[in-house]
């Protein structure tokens, strides 16, 4: 069974700046802390509107790019609607190749 840990965070401000802070901790604890700074992470699009509330839609609700690694993570949360994790689409960039993988379990 898994635990949902911001089950509505599309609905609820509170909910969805907690999710933003979780998948932003565990970009920069593996993206950043392992990789470091050389490889450039920063932010990659814009989640907020122009008054810095955000956007609330979890399209992306956090992302990253490194352009000296030519790789980038977007990460896109959907409302809560079984028990089950789903990992819906993910894409690996291999240089021109682009590889599609899907996860469900």
């Amino acid at each position: 069974m898994v635990k949902h840990l911001f089950k509505t965070s599309l609905s609820n401000i509170d909910d969805y700046k907690a999710s933003e802070n979780f998948w932003r901790n565990l970009c920069e604890s593996i993206l950043i802390k392992h990789q470091g700074q050389k490889h450039g992470w920063k932010i990659w699009l814009n989640v907020h509107f122009v008054d810095g509330s955000p956007f609330l839609d979890g399209n992306p609700i956090y992302s990253l790019i490194s352009p000296d690694s030519k790789k980038g993570i977007c990460i896109n949360q959907k409302e809560t609607t079984t028990e089950k994790f789903i990992l819906e689409h993910g894409w690996i960039n291999l240089g021109l190749l682009m590889k599609k993988i899907s996860l469900k379990n």
